[in-house]
């Protein structure tokens, strides 16, 4: 294989890997977050809302979005090696946007 397309390559690898570990840090937060929320048990939790109450449906979201992001990213591997084939190269996309609106989305989830 040609240099050039050994590069482009690794450059698309190293793409889905930072997909990947977008995915992880939202994993290991969903599990950081039902975790602390578990221990912050009271003897008479708030049954409507409260750290207890909320830790599982909040750690839902967030492995539920690591579960998308890690999608997207497979598929923006795909779409892009496809591209390779046909000599041409895709930049951004409505991958990236929907990334970066999945992440806002439980940043705004967990802080508010």
């Amino acid at each position: 294989m040609p240099v050039e397309i050994i590069s482009i390559s690794i450059a698309l690898e190293r793409t889905y890997l930072s997909y990947f570990r977008v995915a992880l840090a939202l994993a290991f937060l969903g599990v950081y977050i039902a975790q602390l929320f578990r221990l912050q048990h009271t003897e008479h939790p708030d049954p409507v809302f409260g750290f207890f109450v909320l830790g599982k449906p909040l750690s839902c979201i967030c492995t539920g979005a690591a579960l998308c992001v890690s999608l997207l990213g497979a598929y923006r591997f795909w779409r892009q090696q496809n591209a390779m084939m046909r000599g041409k190269v895709f930049g951004g996309g409505w991958e990236v946007l929907a990334t970066f609106a999945i992440v806002l989305a439980v940043r705004d989830l967990i802080v508010v």
